[in-house]
This record gives structure tokens, C-alpha cells and sequence, in this order.
């Protein structure tokens, strides 16, 4: 069974994508593409987040910096 997290992630992602393909109720080529790239980006942020808690300590910065520069996610 998933994690109720990561069905909410995945609600998430649909919203996100749906703002900025901006074509709610019709079908577009991208949306797809869109949303996993919307979904993968919550997931490292949730996965940056949840490292930083715990071990921080251990790093130069912040663990969630180190982890989402390893993504290529901006801040």
C-alpha cells in the first residue's frame, strides 16, 4: 500500500502541473512529462528534508542543500 505522503505528493504534482500547462480539462502532450518532473522534484524535497532532521550535523551546509544540488533542483 503507498504511503498516504506520497499519494498526497502525487495530488500535488497534478495541481502543479496543471498550472503551468494551463489547460485543465483538455489533453496536452507535455502534462505528463510536466507532472513527473513536478513529482520527482516533491519527492527529493520531501527525501531533503527528512535527512536533514537527522544529520545535519555531518555536513558542510545543510544536508537538503547537498541533496537537491545532486538533483539539480534550484532554490
Amino acid at each position: 500500500m503507498m504511503n498516504e505522503r506520497i499519494r498526497e505528493l502525487g495530488d500535488l504534482a497534478d495541481e502543479l502541473a496543471d498550472e503551468q500547462i494551463d489547460c485543465i480539462g483538455e489533453y496536452h502532450p507535455d502534462w505528463h512529462s510536466v507532472r513527473d518532473q513536478k513529482f520527482a522534484e516533491l519527492i527529493a524535497r520531501e527525501c531533503a528534508k527528512q535527512v536533514e532532521l537527522y544529520f545535519s550535523e555531518f555536513y558542510n551546509g545543510t544536508a537538503e542543500q547537498r541533496i537537491l544540488k545532486h538533483f539539480g533542483i534550484e532554490e
